[in-house]
């Protein structure tokens, strides 16, 4: 009985099949990585705003609400989380 999916060659090659895909996998994602950075580093150059701030995590939103022009802080209400712990728990009763 042939194999679901195509599986048929992982059993006649092997190791060798999945080991071709896994790194063609990783190859990929690393592109797509790398052409992340390098797009938001454009933007962010482009901007103003040094490029390596687009590799911080948390000054990269800080730096990117300055480029759109937002306030530079969060309103209170985005603050709070949207439903109150309060409310929460009397919705459980």
């Amino acid at each position: 009985m042939p194999s679901p999916f195509g599986l048929a060659m992982f059993q006649q090659y092997g190791d060798a099949a999945a080991s071709g895909l896994l790194a063609t996998y990783w190859f990929l994602i690393i592109v797509l990585v790398a052409i992340s950075i390098i797009a938001s580093w454009k933007i962010f150059a482009k901007a103003g705003e040094p490029g390596w701030a687009s590799l911080i995590p948390i000054y990269n939103t800080y730096a990117m609400i300055k480029i759109v022009g937002r306030p530079e802080g969060l309103p209170p209400s985005r603050r709070r989380p949207p439903v109150r712990v309060s409310q929460a728990a009397a919705a459980r009763q």
